[in-house]
């Protein structure tokens, strides 16, 4: 993937500077006035004011874009590919439902916890689904955010841990990943990403460790057909519903539901809703991993390996990818050996056994 630019934008003022220059100020970047201004700003305001506790189920703040190099800023960054093609970055946002099953704190006082350890990456809100309990949502971030700028995430799970909060161990909690459409090359990428995830039900319930009405693998509901009295030669392929439009230049129509193993019906993302929630950082970074390599696989797989060695119909070539770039996907592929979706390669070390996701 190409460089970042040598050269940012002040995130108050717009002036374009060397990054070298730029000073740094919770997380953003400034110009040497504006850093000047913003912190002085910064020690005028009140020390008592409200603090954020769990927000409605509606609430949606503007969007934080967390980077590789561990800053943030209010707009998402582009990349020119080797094409030449002007595009986004594959940021991910994730939804991590959790239960106090014991109803045994003040979930406000949690969250104060949780906000004072991820440095603005999360904010916290209700779910209808969920029995006692809350979500943590993450603002977007890429790959190299999540592997290397989240320790404030981890320590805050491992913190609702030993509060006895749970979410493996729930019928109740799901995790959701975002990604970003603008990040995919073309309707083809896009298509193939898709087509994996539906494709592989059973090798996917298998690694997410979640088979739920909330995650439905429905292809009929996913293309918009649910109800329709159409033949299958009918049906809007996935071509189309990435598309929007079909052949004869009608629109595709929306997907009837939600609760998809993909949901579609996001402006933005691409909601992958199948994964099983671990308070255990490092299944949440192999989720995340797994979402990040397969949009990097579904790039590279050609339509002659795709249908003449099932490429998309197998889960194989995409552990084989995933082991060839074992330094870029170490907890995606000790996740894919230690679940049995791939069978483990001689010299290839597994996840510990003796502790299991949910303990």
């Amino acid at each position: 993937m190409p460089a970042e630019s040598d050269e940012i934008d002040c995130e108050r003022c717009g002036e374009t500077l060397e990054r070298d220059d730029a000073y740094r100020l919770d997380g953003y970047l400034y110009c040497s006035g504006c850093h000047d201004d913003v912190q002085y700003e910064h020690e005028q305001e009140d020390e008592e004011r409200p603090t954020e506790g769990v927000h409605s189920y509606g609430y949606k703040p503007t969007a934080v874009f967390f980077n590789s190099d561990g800053l943030a800023s209010g707009r998402a960054s582009r990349i020119t590919d080797d094409k030449g093609i002007l595009r986004g970055l594959p940021y991910m946002g994730m939804e991590i439902e959790v239960e106090d099953p014991n109803n045994r704190h003040d979930h406000d006082d949690i969250v104060q916890e949780i906000h004072s350890r991820t440095n603005g990456l999360v904010y916290v809100k209700e779910d209808c689904s969920l029995s006692n309990g809350f979500e943590i949502v993450t603002h977007p971030m890429t790959i190299g955010y999540l592997q290397n700028h989240s320790d404030g995430l981890a320590s805050a799970l491992s913190y609702l841990r030993t509060r006895g909060f749970r979410a493996w161990q729930t019928s109740t909690c799901g995790l959701h990943i975002h990604i970003s459409k603008n990040s995919f090359m073309d309707a083809k990428h896009e298509m193939k990403f898709l087509y994996f995830v539906y494709m592989n039900k059973l090798n996917m319930i298998q690694f997410s460790g979640r088979n739920s009405s909330y995650a439905k693998y429905d292809m009929d509901a996913f293309v918009g057909a649910s109800g329709m009295d159409w033949d299958d030669k009918d049906k809007p392929t996935i071509m189309e519903v990435v598309k929007g439009v079909r052949k004869n230049g009608e629109y595709v129509p929306s997907a009837y539901e939600r609760n998809l193993a993909v949901n579609r019906n996001n402006s933005h993302t691409h909601e992958l809703r199948l994964f099983r929630p671990s308070l255990r950082f490092e299944t949440v970074l192999a989720y995340g991993e797994f979402v990040h390599c397969l949009w990097q696989f579904t790039q590279v797989v050609t339509s002659g390996q795709a249908i003449k060695e099932k490429g998309l119909r197998e889960f194989e070539m995409f552990a084989n990818y995933a082991r060839e770039h074992n330094e870029l996907y170490p907890n995606l592929v000790k996740k894919i050996h230690k679940r049995g979706v791939s069978p483990t390669p001689l010299g290839w070390l597994t996840e510990d056994n003796k502790e299991s996701d949910g303990k």
